[in-house]
């Protein structure tokens, strides 16, 4: 795998930044790139037990809305009022069509669905990751959740400030410097957008 910071690369996706001799970084500089999850699937989804490298659970409440003008006022539609997101996950890494890699931290990126889902479980036990949100709930609803699972292989557009960092990396009898490239979440947000890719047809 070639470096994140190749010339070519590093001109499709952060045209402008500063630049050594040799066409490697020298500074943050923004991305935005359509990548693909490498990591492997180690977080385990508290509700459903399904393994992905990204979970993200949202609770909502179901409030059921009453139709005044209804015999007995009978329940016509619920109301889904989100409760706030938890996002589950450590260390995740993407690679983009060239092979060049990003590592970030998972659980403070922001993650964005492609579509978005309505309705939601009712919870039958609470985990303790979600416990914080149910402060906001109002009591007149049912507490219920939504997952979304990211896996690997799956395609993300990626954006976030990202910086070169070298480490070292020992091969066999031999070793050397690896060039790596690190989200800066501390910079700006890390947005992770779901892609649906198109079908081959």
């Amino acid at each position: 795998m070639g470096p994140f910071g190749r010339k070519k690369v590093w001109g499709r996706l952060a045209a402008g930044s500063a630049v050594a001799a040799g066409g490697e970084p020298t500074e943050p500089a923004t991305v935005s790139a359509l990548m693909t999850i490498v990591s492997p699937a180690t977080v385990v989804s508290p509700f459903t037990g399904m393994r992905a490298c990204i979970v993200v659970i949202e609770l909502v409440e179901r409030i059921p809305l009453t139709s005044e003008n209804g015999t007995g006022n009978e329940v016509v539609s619920d109301l889904y009022e989100s409760l706030g997101f938890v996002v589950l996950g450590d260390v995740a890494t993407f690679r983009d069509e060239d092979g060049d890699e990003i590592t970030i931290v998972v659980h403070r990126a922001r993650i964005e669905p492609a579509l978005h889902v309505r309705g939601g479980t009712p919870v039958s036990r609470v985990p303790a990751e979600v416990v914080p949100l149910l402060r906001k709930a109002t009591g007149r609803g049912v507490v219920c959740y939504r997952e979304l699972t990211l896996g690997t292989g799956e395609s993300i557009r990626l954006k976030a400030i990202v910086e070169p960092t070298t480490s070292a990396v020992a091969s066999g009898y031999r070793s050397g410097m690896c060039r790596t490239y690190v989200a800066r979440d501390d910079l700006a947000p890390v947005v992770l957008e779901e892609v649906f890719e198109a079908p081959p047809w």
